[in-house]
């Protein structure tokens, strides 16, 4: 097996590029692919915020609210600019 020096460089990783890793529970190496390390990352930062604000941009005719239960909703924008709020 060749050193991990020797390997080429890639500039931007793809989603389904793997990296190991080693699990806590049990010394194993394992496998994890980035959009999976991407999910968990983005999943656990953004769990333990709490959001507040008020829409005033685009117009209520341009967006649609949409309740998705008690806690949560989501915001479509369009026109001017497009996107995805969700708030919990």
């Amino acid at each position: 097996m060749s050193g991990i020096s020797s390997y080429q460089l890639k500039s931007q990783p793809d989603g389904s590029d793997i990296v190991i890793g080693t699990s806590v529970e049990n010394g194993q190496t394992k496998n994890f692919s980035v959009q999976s390390l991407s999910n968990y990352s983005i999943n656990s930062y953004f769990k333990n915020i709490s959001w507040q604000f008020i829409v005033l941009e685009p117009d209520p005719s341009e967006r649609e609210t949409t309740y998705v239960d008690t806690n949560n909703l989501t915001i479509n924008f369009s026109a001017g600019f497009s996107g995805k709020a969700y708030l919990n």
